[in-house]
């Protein structure tokens, strides 16, 4: 189907801006930082850093007022929180799919696969419990079924949503009126809860297909719709769906393709987004592979555009206000790209775009009121974000270089150290001759590796690359990480090297100077501080700007 700005006279009358100006303009300084995950899946909880937590696979996130993230995991039935103290813990247990605990406390109740959790204008938690077909409300203590009798049905339009039947919702997103849009997944519907509970239909016939371009939405055909995010004024509700994005225009109930050409693939970037390949097969937390609800997340940026997560293809997709596409996340490879600044050339990737890092199946997505995205890094099992420019050191901080090294101690004032570059010396004992090599872990950040010179040689720890290729030509017998990462603001700046130094009987110490970290704005002072207390065999050597 041919683009035509007609079909979208509800979303914009602006002039189409060039490619080049929308692009432009969108590829500001990014930084990705690891909100909370430890890269290896489980169910283990944090008790001091986030990224001692383990997932299993997130498939919501929710960042509230009260500065915390609430997650769900589908797979484990689990409702997680993640406080901004560092501590990472289990609010609804899981365990096995059931439904249980209504008028209880929340600790207590079951749920079974809940998809999505947001926030509702009485600020209480609204959880899509897909398995159950139910829509549950927690406030401060309990937990209650808001809408929803159980049956696997679309029953009861006209009716009270409280006793209205709903096929798998996965998702949904209140109007500037107060009614709360639902996402029905094997329904294949959109419906509408009126701020007096009254449910309808606004979108989908119930039969899953492709249909109904330019006319009434509750005429048309929807497949497998997903995820859901509203325009900014209010106006046109964005659903995902099987290969493409529709949008309904609240304002005439007519539904237009906003996004994707109804082919599986990732083609189409500099170009109308309606022409783009989106979607494909992917495989879910038990290792099945599906071809349906790969688009999982779809959220709307300050700027009106919108950003869709395709776990097919392992990156995330921007839809410009002048309705051209492009990838904003993601290089369509399954891997792990490490914390950082992007899309700058003085960046920690040296100018490394967003668009070429890796990711494995990105799923949720939600941003917050400053335009942070936060996403779930879906089988590398953590929760991440993509912070504005304004996160990132703007490369300009000329008074690093007054900072006298010395003073860099406890209690130091962070805030005068943001943008700049802190080398580190490491104090070593030595009791006998021996190699030590420095490097750095998949993160990027450093890692000293003790070697003994009769060694055969082995795999390093660093990005997959084996010792020969760093040069070092030492083995690595055993190694631990120095600078732990649980400092989401303090990153590794090194990239994958090896040092050595030769230790002599009789030699009682000596210092190695290890590769530089950054600091980030964000950095609280309770994080500095305890940055300098967990490692009190090393001072700071140098401070200078991040260029």
């Amino acid at each position: 189907m041919n683009f035509s700005l007609q079909k979208f006279r509800f979303i914009s009358s602006a002039l189409v801006l060039s490619v080049s100006t929308l692009f432009t303009a969108h590829a500001q300084s990014q930084s990705l930082v690891t909100l909370a995950g430890s890269g290896t899946r489980g169910l283990g909880d944090a008790t001091a850093f986030h990224t001692d937590a383990q997932f299993s696979g997130v498939t919501s996130i929710l960042r509230t007022p009260w500065n915390g993230v609430f997650v769900t995991e589908f797979s484990t039935n689990r409702i997680r929180w993640i406080g901004d103290d560092g501590i990472v813990t289990t609010m609804v247990a899981g365990g096995p799919p059931g439904f249980g605990g209504d008028g209880g406390p929340k600790e207590n109740a079951r749920f079974s696969g809940p998809n999505s959790i947001i926030l509702a204008p009485d600020s209480s938690l609204i959880v899509f419990d897909s398995g159950n077909n139910r829509i549950r409300r927690i406030d401060a203590t309990n937990v209650y079924t808001l809408y929803g009798n159980g049956q696997p049905n679309s029953a009861g339009d006209n009716g009270p949503a409280a006793s209205a039947g709903f096929n798998f919702p996965t998702s949904g997103v209140y109007g500037k009126d107060g009614s709360l849009y639902v996402v029905e997944g094997l329904g294949h519907k959109v419906r509408r809860i009126s701020p007096n509970g009254i449910i309808t239909t606004i979108a989908g016939t119930g039969v899953p297909g492709y249909s109904g371009d330019d006319g009434p939405a509750n005429a048309a055909q929807l497949n497998h719709p997903r995820a859901i995010a509203i325009s900014l004024d209010g106006n046109v509700l964005y659903v995902t769906e099987q290969y493409r994005v529709r949008a309904i225009n609240l304002g005439n109930s007519r539904i237009y393709t906003f996004a994707g050409n109804g082919s599986p693939g990732s083609t189409g970037d500099g170009g109308w987004a309606t022409t783009a390949s989106l979607g494909g097969p992917w495989i879910a937390a038990n290792g099945v592979t599906q071809d349906i609800g790969a688009l999982s997340g779809v959220v709307v940026l300050s700027d009106g555009s919108v950003l869709v997560s395709d776990r097919a293809n392992s990156n995330i997709r921007r839809i410009a206000p002048g309705y051209q596409i492009e990838t904003y996340a993601g290089n369509g490879e399954r891997g792990y790209t490490g914390d950082g600044a992007f899309n700058g050339a003085n960046s920690k990737y040296g100018g490394l775009r967003l668009a070429q890092t890796s990711f494995n199946q990105p799923t949720a997505l939600h941003v917050d009121a400053d335009d942070n995205v936060y996403f779930s890094d879906f089988f590398n099992f953590a929760v991440r974000l993509f912070a504005p420019g304004g996160t990132e050191p703007s490369h300009t901080f000329s008074t690093c270089n007054s900072v006298n090294p010395s003073d860099v101690v406890v209690g130091y004032d962070v805030n005068k150290l943001v943008g700049c570059k802190l080398k580190v010396r490491v104090l070593y004992a030595a009791t006998s001759p021996s190699e030590v090599a420095l490097s750095t872990d998949r993160n990027g950040y450093a890692i000293l590796v003790q070697t003994q010179e009769s060694s055969s040689r082995s795999q390093a720890q660093c990005t997959g690359r084996t010792v020969s290729e760093l040069g070092g030509g030492v083995q690595f017998v055993n190694y631990f990480a120095w600078h732990d990462p649980h400092y989401p603001y303090l990153s590794g700046y090194a990239s994958c090297y090896t040092r050595q130094y030769r230790r002599y009987p009789g030699r009682p110490a000596y210092y190695a100077d290890t590769d530089f970290h950054v600091v980030y704005a964000g950095t609280s002072q309770a994080q500095f501080n305890a940055f300098l207390q967990a490692n009190t065999n090393y001072r700071i050597s140098s401070v200078v700007p991040n260029l």
